[in-house]
Protein backbone atom coordinates (compact mmCIF):
# COMPACT_ATOMS: atom_id res chain seq x y z
CA UNK A 1 0.00 0.00 0.00
CA UNK A 2 2.97 1.99 0.69
CA UNK A 3 3.45 2.41 -3.40
CA UNK A 4 -0.42 3.55 -3.38
CA UNK A 5 -0.66 6.18 -1.31
CA UNK A 6 2.95 7.56 -3.03
CA UNK A 7 0.34 7.29 -6.45
CA UNK A 8 -2.01 9.34 -4.40
CA UNK A 9 -5.11 6.52 -4.32
CA UNK A 10 -8.18 7.96 -2.44
CA UNK A 11 -7.95 4.02 -1.20
CA UNK A 12 -5.12 2.55 -0.98
CA UNK A 13 -6.41 -0.60 -0.09
CA UNK A 14 -7.50 -0.16 -4.19
CA UNK A 15 -3.98 -1.36 -5.23
CA UNK A 16 -5.25 -5.19 -5.02
CA UNK A 17 -8.13 -4.91 -7.29
CA UNK A 18 -5.01 -2.48 -9.70
CA UNK A 19 -2.73 -5.48 -9.46
CA UNK A 20 -5.08 -8.28 -9.69
CA UNK A 21 -6.61 -6.17 -12.96
CA UNK A 22 -3.42 -5.92 -14.75
CA UNK A 23 -1.65 -9.33 -13.19
CA UNK A 24 -0.96 -10.55 -16.76
CA UNK A 25 0.76 -7.52 -17.73
CA UNK A 26 3.09 -6.98 -14.70
CA UNK A 27 3.62 -10.79 -14.75
CA UNK A 28 5.45 -10.03 -17.87
CA UNK A 29 7.64 -8.39 -15.82
CA UNK A 30 8.14 -11.04 -13.06
CA UNK A 31 6.23 -12.93 -10.64
CA UNK A 32 3.90 -11.17 -8.47
CA UNK A 33 4.76 -11.80 -5.36
CA UNK A 34 1.71 -12.26 -2.63
CA UNK A 35 1.65 -13.14 0.72
CA UNK A 36 -1.59 -13.19 3.19
CA UNK A 37 -1.22 -10.83 5.99
CA UNK A 38 -3.02 -9.67 8.88
CA UNK A 39 -4.57 -5.91 8.62
CA UNK A 40 -5.95 -3.69 11.18
CA UNK A 41 -9.56 -3.28 11.40
CA UNK A 42 -10.75 0.48 11.54
CA UNK A 43 -11.05 1.46 14.80
CA UNK A 44 -8.82 -0.84 16.70
CA UNK A 45 -11.35 -3.45 16.60
CA UNK A 46 -8.78 -6.08 15.66
CA UNK A 47 -7.59 -8.08 12.88
CA UNK A 48 -8.62 -9.45 9.01
CA UNK A 49 -6.83 -11.26 7.11
CA UNK A 50 -5.63 -9.74 3.52
CA UNK A 51 -3.34 -9.87 0.38
CA UNK A 52 0.35 -8.02 0.70
CA UNK A 53 1.80 -8.02 -2.59
CA UNK A 54 5.39 -7.22 -3.29
CA UNK A 55 6.26 -5.74 -6.98
CA UNK A 56 9.86 -5.71 -8.37
CA UNK A 57 11.10 -2.06 -9.74
CA UNK A 58 9.80 -2.44 -13.14
CA UNK A 59 6.34 -4.15 -11.88
CA UNK A 60 6.29 -0.85 -9.36
CA UNK A 61 7.19 1.43 -12.88
CA UNK A 62 4.49 0.08 -14.68
CA UNK A 63 2.02 0.60 -11.99
CA UNK A 64 3.29 4.51 -12.04
CA UNK A 65 2.17 4.36 -15.70
CA UNK A 66 -0.84 2.68 -15.81
CA UNK A 67 -2.22 4.94 -12.83
CA UNK A 68 -4.52 7.00 -13.41
CA UNK A 69 -3.80 9.57 -10.51
CA UNK A 70 -2.36 12.62 -10.09
CA UNK A 71 0.74 11.31 -9.30
CA UNK A 72 1.01 8.97 -12.26
CA UNK A 73 0.39 11.66 -14.44
CA UNK A 74 3.82 13.18 -12.79
CA UNK A 75 5.50 9.96 -13.39
CA UNK A 76 4.96 9.48 -16.86
CA UNK A 77 5.47 12.70 -17.92
CA UNK A 78 9.11 11.97 -16.19
CA UNK A 79 9.40 8.59 -17.88
CA UNK A 80 9.43 10.71 -21.12
CA UNK A 81 11.56 13.37 -20.42
CA UNK A 82 14.45 10.95 -19.53
CA UNK A 83 14.01 8.68 -22.60
CA UNK A 84 13.85 11.81 -24.54
CA UNK A 85 17.44 12.52 -22.76
CA UNK A 86 18.45 8.87 -23.45
CA UNK A 87 17.72 9.28 -26.79
CA UNK A 88 19.69 12.75 -26.99
CA UNK A 89 22.55 11.35 -25.49
CA UNK A 90 22.48 8.17 -27.67
CA UNK A 91 22.65 10.76 -30.76
CA UNK A 92 25.72 12.71 -29.45
CA UNK A 93 27.49 9.07 -28.81
CA UNK A 94 26.76 8.00 -32.07
CA UNK A 95 28.51 11.77 -33.24
CA UNK A 96 31.42 11.16 -31.35
CA UNK A 97 32.34 7.64 -32.14
CA UNK A 98 31.39 7.75 -35.77
CA UNK A 99 34.24 7.62 -38.15
CA UNK A 100 32.11 8.85 -41.30
CA UNK A 101 31.57 11.75 -39.38
CA UNK A 102 35.06 12.56 -38.87
CA UNK A 103 35.71 12.51 -42.58
CA UNK A 104 32.69 14.99 -43.00
CA UNK A 105 30.50 12.67 -44.63
CA UNK A 106 27.33 13.03 -43.56
CA UNK A 107 25.49 10.20 -41.66
CA UNK A 108 21.90 9.37 -41.21
CA UNK A 109 21.24 8.31 -37.67
CA UNK A 110 19.69 4.91 -37.82
CA UNK A 111 16.04 4.56 -35.37
CA UNK A 112 17.30 2.91 -32.18
CA UNK A 113 14.11 1.03 -31.85
CA UNK A 114 13.64 -0.47 -35.42
CA UNK A 115 17.64 -1.24 -36.10
CA UNK A 116 18.46 -2.42 -39.22
CA UNK A 117 17.82 -5.80 -40.26
CA UNK A 118 21.30 -8.29 -39.79
CA UNK A 119 21.40 -11.12 -42.44
CA UNK A 120 20.70 -13.67 -39.33
CA UNK A 121 17.64 -11.60 -38.67
CA UNK A 122 16.56 -11.10 -42.29
CA UNK A 123 16.76 -15.25 -42.74
CA UNK A 124 14.12 -16.07 -39.54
Amino acid sequence: MDLATQLGMARPTNIRKFIETHRDELESFGQVARTECSLPMPGGRGFKTGTEYHLNRNQALLTCILSQTPAGREIRAEVIRRFDAYEGMVEVVRAVTDPRRRKGQAVASPDPFNPPLTEARKAR
